[in-house]
């Protein structure tokens, strides 16, 4: 809709009473030069593009990297240098560019010795109840061999460490949105 009505105000601003310019352009009825941008049909001028003297300049920066679409930011650039994703923490890390949420099972885990029931020896990884002395032996498997939080909970004496992992985003590579969410990037 708002094209039809651009075309038709071209039209009529072309027609009767304006004047010819000498080198064949279109002149509005005043003299004045009528530019026509069809980029202004799909971006509407206050969406952050700069506006010069009655012609509407879209600068998108430099191609994004990574294949996002392009920074519309006004002459604002993202500037700074983002924090390690190992520093950020894991709940702030789903916020950060490159950062996702991983984590590790630490712990020492409870010794096959030490339990004195069948069904808390054969819960434990690694260990096995014996009725024929009706002990528990064996060697319970290492927290460090588990890489999923439930099944690290599942053995005893081990517990799951959230952590944020990945690499940072660069700040240069952020749209303005992004940047005020990524620690240590900022609009310059």
């Amino acid at each position: 809709m708002r094209g039809l009505a651009l075309v038709a105000m071209v039209a009529v601003g072309c027609g009767g009473g304006g004047v010819d310019d000498p080198d064949g352009g279109p002149r509005g009825p005043h003299g004045g030069r009528l530019v026509f941008d069809a980029a202004m049909l799909e971006d509407p001028p206050d969406a952050g593009h700069a506006v010069d003297a009655g012609f509407v300049r879209i600068d998108s920066g430099p191609p994004r990297l990574d294949g996002g679409p392009p920074r519309v930011d006004a002459g604002r650039t993202c500037t700074g240098y983002p924090t390690s994703c190992a520093v950020v923490g894991p709940y702030s890390c789903v916020s950060q560019r490159g950062c996702y949420r991983g984590g590790e099972c630490g712990g020492y885990p409870r010794s096959c010795y030490s339990m004195y029931s069948s069904y808390a020896c054969n819960s434990q990884d690694g260990c096995y109840w014996s009725t024929y002395t009706d002990s528990c032996s064996g060697s319970a498997r290492s927290c460090s061999g588990y890489y999923g939080s439930s099944s690290c909970g599942g053995q005893d004496g081990c517990r799951w460490d959230d952590t944020c992992e990945g690499v940072a985003t660069s700040c240069s590579l952020l749209t303005t949105s992004e940047c005020a969410l990524q620690q240590g990037c900022y609009l310059r």
